[in-house]
């Protein structure tokens, strides 16, 4: 089952990606593997890290103007590739609000929000900011706009973030 994908370059014959599987192994749900793939040049290869390796990743998103992939987990926090080689975590210690980030999404201006068990936050040079008013939205989608608002679906309904003022609506 490949459950996220984002597309890397595209170019005329070359088309590279990143996925993830959830295998369940044995008959009951006992065991679930995850695993990070990469597909470039028509050639599949595992991604083996610590910080992926086995974590239950929720969502992908690409930063191309900072050659960063950007990796929600379901209890590894958010985990970073920049230019395929220089891996990052962030965690509650590094200002999430939980560890569980089922959504991600980058703003106009370059910046990461999480959408994270517990509130939203976004990323200001290595730390995670909650945003306020945000600690009751367990957030399953988080989305940016043209007009400078971050939306985010949850289980109690839509939210907006209007980035100019920090409203929450």
């Amino acid at each position: 089952i490949i459950n996220s994908f984002i597309l890397l370059e595209k170019y005329i014959s070359i088309c590279n990606f990143w996925f993830y599987v959830c295998k369940i192994i044995e008959k009951l749900i006992e065991s679930i593997s995850f695993t990070l793939y990469k597909y470039a040049n028509d050639t599949i290869i595992a991604i083996e890290h610590p910080y992926v390796q086995g974590a239950a990743i929720r969502q992908i998103i690409e930063d191309v103007a900072n050659q960063t992939i950007w990796i929600g987990t379901e209890g590894n926090g958010v985990v970073s590739l920049k230019n395929g080689k220089e891996w990052s975590q962030y965690t509650q210690a590094n200002g999430l609000p939980s560890n569980r980030v089922p959504a991600l999404c980058l703003d106009s201006s370059g910046k990461i929000w999480a959408g994270a068990y517990g509130g939203i936050a976004v990323l200001y040079d290595k730390t995670f900011i909650q945003h306020p008013n945000t600690s009751s939205i367990q957030a399953n989608q988080v989305i940016s706009d043209d007009y400078q608002n971050i939306w985010i679906a949850s289980s109690r309904g839509i939210f907006r973030i209007d980035i100019k003022t920090a409203a929450v609506e």
